[in-house]
């Protein structure tokens, strides 16, 4: 064990480049290529893998067990890898992986050289009270819950398939996922000086877009004075001609600009938070209608329902084991204060 766990870090690098100029060797094939390590022939692959790439196109790679799943690779005080362990590791590894695995025995060495280095220093960490650091735990918490949810929870629920009829019915009862009307956002000025507004306006007609662009956004920042527009950004979102929250004054200018870029040619009257005064807009984009069909649409619903599910059978187990632990709960606000304070390295705090 000791004369090859100091190389394996230098290994990993190195072997991406023999398995390069080996594999690409012509008339070598993957059981007699050698590894070309200094010189010599390191002989055919190694007599646990049965791995078959002869060359890359046309070909397949095949990897079975050639020993017993419990066959040691190495031992030693706190380690044992067997070749089971190193089996289920090439099949768990991509086509590319698994064809350098084919064309340089020692890459498969280094894949034990791996999980030993792993076992020792996982050894060592446990030896030096890591494990009960707060985020190992942590980590050892979600690692445990992501495979209680893949080998427990998930198969309970995805076991009841999702039939055509509830495809359908939440199809017909979630309409607006899948019949999106044409959205468009805005800048909007609103104001109720009319006439400065008209005066300041008056010459827009004989301007270029470019113009008219920087024209129309240093006159709304002067007379939209509304809080909430100004914290909004003077812009408004998701403009439909149907959307009902927002004046019809202001919808109708909207849906009457054609391009990207257009202006309202004149103010027009309408109501914002319950003032009158007066709209203008420019149309900053527009997003077509969206219709989908049931078709279109009956693989996403069927995903949409197996992941609700799911998180039902969770909450249920989550429920139950709550129930069984007799938890009882302390308010998280007695333990943990959260406030906005000012910055103290802001020179303008307090001022």
């Amino acid at each position: 064990m000791q004369r090859w766990i100091p190389v394996a870090v230098p290994l990993v690098a190195a072997s991406l480049v023999v398995s390069a100029i080996v594999t690409h060797s012509p008339g070598a094939s993957a059981q007699t290529r050698p590894s070309a390590d200094a010189g010599l022939n390191l002989g055919p692959l190694p007599w646990l893998i049965d791995a078959q790439t002869p060359d890359i196109v046309g070909t397949v790679v095949q990897v079975s067990p050639n020993a017993g799943a419990t066959t040691p690779l190495a031992t030693g005080r706190g380690v044992n890898v067997t070749a089971g362990e190193l089996l289920e590791r090439v099949r768990d590894a991509n086509e590319f992986e698994q064809r350098r695995f084919a064309a340089d025995p020692q890459a498969l060495e280094q894949v034990v050289d791996r999980i030993v280095a792993d076992r020792l220093l996982a050894a060592e960490a446990r030896r030096r009270g890591l494990e009960n650091d707060p985020g190992v735990r942590a980590a050892i918490e979600r690692a445990l819950i992501a495979r209680l949810r893949s080998t427990v929870l998930n198969p309970s629920a995805d076991a009841q398939r999702v039939t055509d009829q509830e495809v359908r019915a939440f199809y017909d009862s979630n309409a607006y996922r899948f019949h999106i009307p044409e959205r468009r956002r805005v800048t909007v000025l609103f104001t109720q000086d009319l006439p400065r507004l008209q005066r300041e306006t008056r010459r827009w007609s004989r301007m270029n877009r470019t113009e008219l662009r920087r024209a129309f956004r240093e006159l709304t920042h002067r007379l939209t004075t509304d809080e909430e527009l100004v914290r909004l950004e003077y812009e408004v979102h998701d403009v439909t001609e149907a959307r009902e929250d927002i004046d019809g004054t202001l919808r109708r200018a909207t849906f009457a600009l054609s391009e990207e870029g257009d202006v309202s040619p004149e103010p027009v009257p309408g109501t914002y938070r319950g003032r009158r005064g007066y709209w203008m807009v420019r149309l900053i984009d527009k997003r077509v209608a969206i219709d989908r069909t049931l078709e279109e649409s009956a693989d996403w619903i069927r995903g949409r329902i197996a992941a609700e599910r799911r998180l039902v059978v969770e909450r249920e187990m989550v429920q139950r084991l709550t129930e069984q632990s007799a938890v009882r709960r302390t308010p998280a606000t007695s333990a943990v204060r959260v406030q906005v304070v000012p910055d103290p390295g802001n020179i303008d705090a307090g001022l």
